[in-house]
């Protein structure tokens, strides 16, 4: 699984033209010791030279920002695509599997949130814990 989430960050940096990427994470992100302090302090310098890419902008909602829209979801993803009929998708990835929201309505609810939570988020440049 560590793999393939590694091959998926190719993505990110080998695509002409690049894909653009929002990322909006909990500070407990940054704050949970999985690996050991140096594997943490890998991940979060990898996040940040990433963010400091054009196309990537990665923020962190801080402890001190209080209860926010997303507090009761888990992560979900929110995907636009260039082409006209390729319909934007949430995905969901849970303990027991994936789903995909395709309906109007699903997609403006997850929309709203994420509008949300942006809002009380700082670019993780900006993010000291």
């Amino acid at each position: 699984m560590v793999k393939l989430r590694q091959e998926r960050q190719q993505v990110l940096t080998r695509r002409a033209p690049p894909l653009r990427l929002t990322a909006v994470l909990g500070a407990g992100c940054l704050a949970r010791q999985v690996g050991g302090p140096q594997t943490v302090a890998a991940q979060e310098a990898r996040l940040r030279e990433l963010a400091a890419l054009d196309h990537i902008d990665i923020r962190i909602i801080a402890w001190d920002a209080g209860a926010h829209a997303a507090i009761h979801l888990g992560p979900f993803t929110i995907f636009h695509f260039p082409e006209p009929d390729d319909p934007s998708v949430v995905y969901l990835e849970t303990h027991t599997g994936t789903r995909y929201l395709e309906r109007p309505e699903e997609l403006a609810e997850y929309r709203r949130i994420y509008d949300l939570i942006y809002e009380k988020s700082t670019p993780i440049e900006e993010y000291s814990p």
